[in-house]
């Protein structure tokens, strides 16, 4: 595994939420004051600001064909850019995320990865507003199957063909 594709890793399993954004883009800004609004911490890695930025955005292009930022994982879920995730938001289904089953995009590290991940992520920032809780809904699933659905593991970083699909799980 690379430096990059452990500090991505480490990143996405350590933080419910975790955001990759670049500091001027106006669609990252409103998809943080969207989550702070809802008064949902997370985690945002500057791109633009940290010194493997643009590794870091090329292997996220790998993992999830999303090259644009904003990138957003919730609970090891990818939720996509900025649309996808006010869309989310709106309907419930992040806060579902949150509540449920780590996604496919967690994988298991040990303790010194999530050292190495916190003191090579460069410029970084956490979000909480502790003022009120959040409330959050249980997560919905279709019966027995759903419930003991099991995560997949982190696919290794290889070139993908685009792909217009969605990365968000399927359904179990």
């Amino acid at each position: 595994m690379s430096k990059v594709s452990k500090l991505v890793s480490g990143l996405i399993s350590q933080n419910p939420v975790m955001v990759f954004s670049k500091s001027y883009c106006p669609y990252c800004t409103r998809a943080k004051n969207e989550l702070t609004k809802k008064k949902i911490a997370f985690k945002a890695i500057e791109l633009d600001n940290t010194k493997d930025g643009g590794d870091i955005q090329a292997y996220l292009q790998q993992l999830t064909t999303q090259r644009t930022v904003p990138n957003i994982f919730a609970n090891g879920h990818h939720i996509g850019g900025c649309d996808d995730t006010l869309d989310k938001l709106a309907s419930g289904m992040f806060q579902k995320l949150l509540a449920g089953k780590k996604g496919p995009f967690v994988v298991a590290e040990t303790p010194e990865q999530s050292t190495s991940a916190k003191e090579e992520s460069g410029t970084e920032s956490e979000h909480t507003d502790t003022s009120a809780a959040t409330p959050v809904a249980k997560p919905v699933g279709k019966g027995k199957a759903a419930a003991e659905s099991k995560p997949a593991k982190l696919p290794a970083a290889q070139p993908q063909a685009k792909s217009t699909a969605n990365v968000f799980p399927p359904a179990a």
